[in-house]
């Protein structure tokens, strides 16, 4: 099959023609494309959950004792919202507030989690005291003091107050300040005495996701407008200016930080969607860092720059298929949106085929994926027979990948045979006509919307007539967490959950238990899985339970799974000699950037 992406062609031609500028000595480079203004009405992703570990860091190493060396690094960045508070807008937006901040817990390049502001922790054995052991003598930029347990609680209330967007509001408002309570010791310790037990208060607390902590003497002094105009954290870089739309701008901190001390006494984040502009910045010279689709890749290497692939696999590639609800709603699906494509109703195999097992099994079955990891992806990933399931993670089946090309392997013939069958069983032709195929773009996988575009291809072959659509991601992730995607495929690239979220994120219905996030997949097997697995404690039942939801998962064809990929990331060797990061959400890490001496 040949594949048609005319938008990729487009953008191939544009990179081509920037690269015949520049190799012709042409002065005048693109300047970096705008992205949308800032807006605070983001909605907040839903936080994650991980095992505790086994032995929790008490120490973390001393400072390398570097100074500034380099000038500014200058990276190109894929934002759609664009502020300086960190509790506005989704995790995927983390990059531009990584560099000031820090979180008790650091998510580190190997996808583990060490000390940040806090030296350590400890849990009860009944998982509901958590004491976090906190640094002393880390200050907040620009003279706003010592970091101490009274700055904690200041971000812990600024989650749970009043009109709070932040995913991490209900928790801290109803299990931590509701049902339980915070207690602190003295400036350097805190405990968190909860209702429930929760084995991953280690993860909530780091940087995996957004809970940077915030100076309560700098709210007190400047309040909101503080916060948006000039914030304050207290990490390796602090915040200098941005320029909406364009740019944001850093430096290094004026003394060694406790943590690292960054090789560039600058750092300047530019927000560039076009995959084109960010090529030419790289060639040019204008940006040092960024990543781009793997045939845009290739442009880069032959004109000298390098790739840098994170550390490891943390993107989970995959496509969804919404709609296969319950007849009933549940959790956040409350019935309100009839109208497909975007509803939160179930519909029938009439109106929404995938709902029928036998078509989700076609159009499994209709995808080439050795082609699109081939093409699209240059070779690289590695399968992932059950999205959000992987083999370093509790709830692994090896039994997946022995019987993976047996129920996914592609055969384009047997889902004709699958979609006839359907026809004949409901008397009439499938109608493809009220659902969507939506194209979105994710930092995490430039090249996200030509794999969808290829997906739609091999569904028209065996005769899927599906209609694509494009949208903001923001705008979509709106119908996402209010269960309003009942006609909706799409695919997605997002991070590597962790036990629970393999289920909870996409999977569980939230009919008993709060906390549901996207409402793709509902199935009672699933759902008895999951609401057995939150209370237990002991871990080898919980591998049990996670597994016993991915078997449902792999058997059903709940979603359409791909591969799991490690980010890469396009660099100037001139500029960058190494990038040691997870490529968690994309641009992360970036104190840790070695520069070339």
């Amino acid at each position: 099959m040949v594949l048609r992406y005319f938008s990729r062609l487009f953008t191939l031609f544009v990179a081509g023609l920037l690269v015949l500028i520049l190799s012709c000595g042409g002065s005048d480079t693109p300047a970096p494309e705008p992205t949308e203004e800032e807006t605070s009405s983001a909605q907040s992703a839903a936080a994650t959950t991980a095992p505790v570990p086994t032995s929790v860091p008490t120490a973390m190493a001393e400072p390398e004792g570097e100074t500034a060396s380099a000038g500014r690094l200058v990276v190109a960045v894929v934002i759609e919202r664009e502020t300086n508070d960190p509790h506005q807008v989704t995790a995927v937006h983390q990059s531009q507030f990584l560099p000031m901040y820090d979180d008790l817990v650091r998510y580190d390049e190997f996808a583990e989690y060490a000390p940040m502001l806090a030296t350590g922790w400890e849990v009860s054995p009944d998982l509901k005291d958590w004491t976090f052991n906190l640094r002393q003598g880390v200050q907040f930029h620009k003279d706003f003091g010592e970091f101490t347990a009274k700055d904690l609680v200041h971000t812990i209330d600024r989650h749970a107050r009043e009109g709070s967007i932040s995913a991490h509001a209900a928790f801290y408002r109803d299990e931590v300040l509701g049902k339980g309570s915070v207690e602190v010791v003295d400036d350097y310790q805190i405990i968190y005495h909860l209702a429930v037990p929760k084995l991953d208060m280690e993860v909530f607390n780091a940087n995996r996701w957004y809970n940077h902590i915030l100076s309560k003497d700098h709210f007190d002094e400047e309040g909101q407008a503080g916060v948006e105009s000039n914030p304050i954290g207290t990490g390796p870089y602090q915040f200098v200016e941005r320029t909406l739309g364009s740019n944001v701008l850093y430096e290094s901190v004026p003394y060694e930080h406790y943590r690292k001390t960054p090789d560039f006494q600058e750092l300047q984040l530019f927000f560039v969607k076009e995959h084109a502009t960010r090529l030419a910045m790289l060639l040019s010279g204008e940006a040092h860092i960024a990543a781009l689709p793997s045939d845009l890749e290739k442009t880069a290497l032959e004109n000298g720059m390098e790739v840098i692939s994170a550390r490891t696999p943390t993107v989970p590639l995959y496509a969804m298929m919404g709609g296969n609800f319950y007849d009933e709603p549940s959790g956040t699906r409350l019935g309100n949106s009839p109208d497909l494509p975007y509803s939160d109703v179930f519909h029938p195999v009439e109106e929404v085929p995938w709902v029928n097992k036998k078509v989700r099994e076609a159009l499994n079955r209709a995808i080439d994926r050795d082609e699109i990891q081939r093409t699209l992806l240059a070779g690289k990933g590695e399968p992932m027979p059950v999205p959000f399931f992987h083999q370093s993670l509790r709830g692994w089946n090896p039994e997946w990948m022995d019987r993976y090309e047996e129920k996914y392997g592609y055969d384009p013939e047997r889902a004709k045979e699958l979609l006839a069958e359907v026809e004949a069983d409901i008397g009439q032709p499938l109608d493809w006509s009220k659902v969507i195929y939506l194209l979105t773009i994710r930092p995490e996988l430039p090249q996200l919307a030509d794999i969808g575009e290829a997906i739609v291809n091999y569904w028209r072959d065996v005769g899927v007539n599906i209609t694509l659509e494009e949208r903001e991601f923001a705008w979509f992730r709106e119908h996402i967490l209010k269960g309003e995607v009942g006609g909706v495929a799409w695919t997605d690239a997002t991070i590597k959950f962790e036990d629970p979220d393999q289920l909870r994120i996409v999977y569980y219905s939230g009919r008993t238990l709060q906390g549901v996030c996207c409402h793709f997949f509902e199935h009672e097997g699933i759902d008895e899985a999951y609401e057995k697995l939150v209370p237990e404690t002991d871990f080898a039942k919980r591998d049990e339970y996670l597994r016993e939801g991915g078997n449902v998962a792999f058997e059903e064809y709940a979603l359409l799974p791909l591969f799991w990929l490690s980010a890469d990331f396009v660099i100037n060797p001139e500029v960058v000699a190494d990038y040691p990061t997870s490529g968690l959400f994309g641009m992360r890490d970036l104190e840790y950037v070695v520069a070339a001496q």
